[in-house]
């Protein structure tokens, strides 16, 4: 293996992404995703890879890699550059498997998705697709990605699988994976709420193929509609649909639109460091002090009526999570309800550890009673950290001043507030996290 290669799979980062071998021609040889690019590379330095990979390491002289942000948006770029560069070890790799496609079709009143290979020409499940007008989304290296991903999203978006519409409801509607479910549908006699369902049902295969084509900022804008529409017609078991769907897609990725990583590799570290700026230029002006802010952390507290009460620490560096530097805390107070008391608790703990370099920032979940005890806490300590809370209602940033309490209403695209609600989110996903396998092992016992 050539040493210049060997080097640069050293540096590659522990983030999520997509890789590119490539020879002394700069034509691509092979388009790989993972979670952790540094793992996954340092699995190519083991002696012992298989004849395939050897001859590839053999022919490479350089690697380059995309960070994404997350393992969908890798999947979804991986599957794009595969079919830009069609890379020789891409087909090599596969033996006599062809990869895996998503067909959304869309000709028909109840549209179906499915996943399947390119089969050989003329063969009858081929013609069955292709006798249907529709769209073909791939190709997908892992199979084991794509489906899970597809399961993901059904939970989001649900949909049907039967091949042909029966007498009753598919299994699926039991269980909420096919709502509505065109068996339903059809039996619906009211032609007017028919056609509300059939329509809803499309939409949500809609969403998906839009979700598919890299079209993200698409969906979440008509999320986003449907939601106020629905609250202002007083429909408020739809709002909550929606805006469950809504918090749902952004949990699987903050932005699905693949354009800018095709066109620059380093989009996703350069809309960091903007999102990064922006922030600090919006803090400036309340906290003079704020040079940089290179490690952000967030705070969260998870309980049940005060039982099983947790807290959770999350770091982000340079504005990408950092799990190795996150910690957990078992709450020691009475099992009461007091989400501001558990809060300080917390804090004070994550304080007595001078060795863990503080922030430059503090986020916490929630408003001012969160935010109003932190600030007196860390006045009383006399620590001087900047701490901002982010309120789940309206997405307020809440700062306290020395006179009174400035509210922050950000757009719905800025980058500092997806920063801020990604920051949130993951230390919500992580504290939740913990105290589910806390109440878990005291019903176990």
């Amino acid at each position: 293996m050539d040493q210049k290669l060997r080097t640069q799979i050293r540096l590659l980062p522990r983030r999520p992404g997509v890789y590119l071998y490539k020879n002394r021609f700069d034509q691509v040889l092979y388009v790989g995703k993972a979670l952790n690019l540094y793992a996954r590379g340092l699995s190519y330095l083991d002696p012992q890879v298989p004849t395939k990979t050897r001859l590839l390491l053999d022919q490479a002289t350089h690697i380059d890699h995309i960070e994404t942000g997350s393992e969908f948006l890798a999947l979804i770029l991986e599957a794009n550059l595969i079919k830009a560069h069609r890379p020789k070890y891409n087909i090599v790799f596969r033996d006599d498997k062809s990869y895996l496609y998503v067909f959304i079709s869309i000709g028909e009143t109840y549209p179906k998705i499915f996943t399947t290979r390119k089969p050989k020409i003329n063969t009858q499940k081929w013609e069955m697709y292709e006798n249907w007008r529709g769209q073909y989304f791939g190709p997908f290296p892992s199979s084991t990605s794509i489906k899970r991903i597809l399961r993901y999203l059904r939970r989001i978006f649900p949909y049907c699988q039967q091949k042909t519409l029966g007498t009753r409801a598919c299994f699926y509607s039991h269980i909420g994976l096919c709502d509505p479910c065109p068996g339903n549908i059809i039996k619906v006699s009211d032609s007017v709420k028919q056609k509300q369902l059939t329509r809803s049902y499309r939409q949500n295969v809609l969403a998906i193929k839009r979700i598919f084509a890299g079209k993200y900022p698409l969906v979440v804008t008509q999320l986003e509609k449907g939601m106020k529409r629905a609250a202002s017609e007083n429909q408020f078991e739809m709002a909550a649909q929606f805006r469950d769907q809504l918090m749902s897609l952004k949990r699987l990725t903050e932005k699905t639109d693949i354009s800018g990583f095709l066109t620059n590799p380093n989009f996703y570290s350069e809309q960091q460091h903007l999102a990064i700026d922006e922030l600090k230029n919006l803090l400036l002006p309340y906290f003079p002090k704020l040079k940089t802010l290179g490690k952000i952390e967030g705070y969260d507290i998870s309980n049940f009526g005060g039982q099983h009460a947790v807290g959770a620490q999350t770091v982000f560096v340079h504005g990408v999570p950092e799990p190795k530097l996150y910690r957990r805390y078992r709450i020691k107070l009475p099992p009461r309800p007091n989400d501001v008391a558990m809060m300080r608790e917390m804090l004070i703990r994550r304080l007595k550890h001078p060795d863990w370099i503080y922030p430059e920032l503090v986020v916490v979940d929630g408003g001012k009673p969160q935010v109003g005890a932190i600030s007196d806490l860390f006045k009383s300590l006399k620590v001087d950290l900047p701490i901002i809370g982010l309120a789940k209602r309206e997405e307020e940033v809440v700062i306290q001043t020395a006179a009174d309490w400035e509210i922050l209403t950000l757009p719905r695209r800025s980058l500092a507030l997806l920063l801020l609600q990604k920051l949130r989110d993951e230390t919500h996903r992580f504290a939740v996290s913990y105290h589910r396998k806390r109440r878990s092992l005291t019903w176990k016992r």
